[in-house]
């Protein structure tokens, strides 16, 4: 008989399993991790990319736009959309030096204009007898502001700021660059990297098209415009933005494969191909839509 004073030995209990513990422990910290990323970044990201895509759309004056009309500090009897002198002689500027300035843009590129100015900017001085210098600014709003200023008293504008120019700054239009023949055309072009897999315009879709800034035509306003309301592409939707600054970041983006595809002014284009030593060569490129 057993001894009745004797305890069974315990059996032995089983151990979890590491691994389980370790998915145990991971699973809440999964689900926190989650529901931050929902709160932090996804909601964020989705809300920020709509502002966007409204935001696009009102600058480029598809969705309720503002119209367009000269400050309340200027004047248009004759209708001409344009401000007219002031009859206060109190109103009116002779700075001592003129400044001219052509388009703000890179510090780099801003030299090359200075020097492809400097018969110009000599020519103008001699006509009005006092000196004429080049302002250099970094970019087109830096322009504008300096017009709107009083800083700046003769300049060439990027076609996408004209309007704005002329309402808030009194800036009155007079003549552009044009070749020999008087004319003066430029195409807005989408480029790809010679070897994209884009061939037509439709395969942007899902991908990421580039843009300069917002005050530029050809490398804004008209893709945006011309990709939505005559190709059906809509931003935000079919295709995601990036900004590059300017025209030759874009080209030189799609030259080094930084960019997929890239809006750009064809004659911009052909000057940055011409540059020494060039921007962008033509086997670098292709062209897979053209306004």
């Amino acid at each position: 008989m057993s001894d009745p004073t004797q305890m069974p030995s315990p059996r032995p209990k089983k151990r979890t399993h590491p691994l389980l513990l370790v998915l145990l422990a991971l699973i809440p910290v999964a689900i926190v991790g989650y529901v931050m990323y929902v709160q932090q970044v996804k909601t964020p990201l989705e809300e920020n990319r709509d502002f966007n895509s409204k935001l696009v759309y009102k600058t480029v004056g598809l969705q309720d736009a503002a119209p367009l009309k000269l400050a309340d500090r200027f004047v248009d009897t004759d209708g001409d959309l344009v401000a007219e002198t002031p009859t206060d002689p109190k109103q009116l500027v002779d700075p001592p030096t003129l400044m001219f300035s052509y388009v703000g843009t890179s510090k780099a590129d801003s030299e090359r204009l200075r020097d492809r100015f400097k018969e110009f900017t000599a020519y103008l001085s001699q006509k009005i007898g006092k000196p004429v210098e080049y302002a250099a600014y970094s970019n087109p709003e830096d322009e504008l502001r300096a017009l709107c200023d009083g800083k700046l008293h003769v300049a060439g504008v990027n076609t996408g700021n004209v309007a704005l120019a002329v309402n808030q700054c009194g800036f009155v239009p007079f003549a552009m660059l044009a070749s020999e023949q008087g004319t003066n055309t430029y195409k807005m072009q989408i480029i790809v990297p010679a070897d994209s897999p884009m061939q037509k315009l439709a395969d942007l879709r899902g991908h990421e098209l580039t843009l300069t800034e917002p005050g530029s035509n050809s490398g804004f306003k008209a893709p945006l415009v011309l990709l939505s309301r005559d190709n059906g592409l809509q931003p935000a939707k079919d295709f995601s933005i990036r900004y590059s600054g300017g025209h030759n970041e874009s080209i030189v983006g799609i030259a080094n494969h930084t960019y997929q595809a890239a809006a750009v002014a064809s004659d911009l284009l052909q000057r940055a191909m011409a540059e020494d030593p060039p921007l962008i060569k033509k086997d670098q490129f292709r062209v897979i839509y053209e306004s």
